[in-house]
């Protein structure tokens, strides 16, 4: 849809929609609602400001946009001085690019004053199409932008390999708890090998000085064993010498 602003006659076609109309008779704000939800999707699709004029009974001209976020999309409530007619013929008497402006509306006066002015008119059946097909377009296009945005996050995000990422952290963790399992069986059997040695050389050091005080023992003994048997032997050399003496003197008085 090539145009910048949409100009909607509310309650001429409010009233020229069945469903609209039916739904008027129960809750006129509804039927407000119901228009502008049919009117949101030509605004979105499109980028097209729309502006929804309603009879009013102020003193002025207020505006209310049903999004707060969005400012291109309006609903305008004429003073009671002034119809939504009026209203938007005065708008496109006033409108800088007349040919990019569309008015919808049934009513053929409207028609006849503004297309003079160079303005475009649509039917209300015909914006109603346009409102289903651009609904239709979102649908699409938003199909296929999550689908375009859920390969490209699979492609380049961050995240774009979390399953193998997931399953090689798995890995990491399960080498991990085998390899600390692992460090405590060769820090037991260190622990256990440290301890036998340090029974071996404390065997060994035992070995040694009882090696140590065994030959002290011995040489002792060797020492004791000497002391006591010299004067003995002594003794008896002493004791056989008398004899042989005496022996050898009663041989020489003889």
């Amino acid at each position: 849809m090539n145009c910048e602003h949409i100009l909607v006659d509310g309650w001429n076609v409010i009233h020229a929609e069945p469903k609209l109309k039916s739904l008027l008779a129960k809750d006129a704000s509804a039927a407000q609602k119901a228009l502008a939800e049919i009117l949101e999707p030509i605004h979105d699709m499109y980028s097209t400001r729309i502006t929804i004029v309603y009879d009013g009974n102020g003193s002025d001209v207020s505006v209310v946009r049903p999004n707060n976020a969005v400012s291109t999309f309006a609903e305008v409530y004429t003073p009671t001085s002034m119809t939504a007619d009026e209203f938007i013929q005065r708008y496109c008497a006033i409108a800088p690019n007349k040919s990019r402006v569309i008015v919808i509306s049934n009513d053929n006066m409207i028609w006849e004053t503004v297309s003079v002015l160079g303005v475009v008119c649509m039917r209300i059946d015909e914006i109603f199409a346009y409102g289903n097909t651009a609904s239709k377009d979102i649908k699409r296009l938003t199909s296929d932008i999550n689908f375009k945005t859920d390969r490209q996050w699979q492609n380049f995000s961050a995240l774009a390999n979390f399953d193998s990422l997931d399953i090689e952290i798995n890995r990491v963790k399960s080498s991990l708890f085998t390899s600390k399992k692992m460090q405590k069986r060769l820090k037991k059997i260190e622990k256990t090998t440290d301890v036998q040695t340090e029974n071996i050389e404390l065997k060994q050091e035992k070995i040694k000085r009882d090696v140590e005080t065994l030959k002290v023992h011995r040489t002792n003994k060797s020492k004791k064993n000497i002391n006591a048997t010299t004067p003995k032997r002594i003794h008896h050399i002493f004791k056989d010498f008398a004899e042989l003496s005496r022996a050898t003197k009663k041989k020489n008085k003889k």
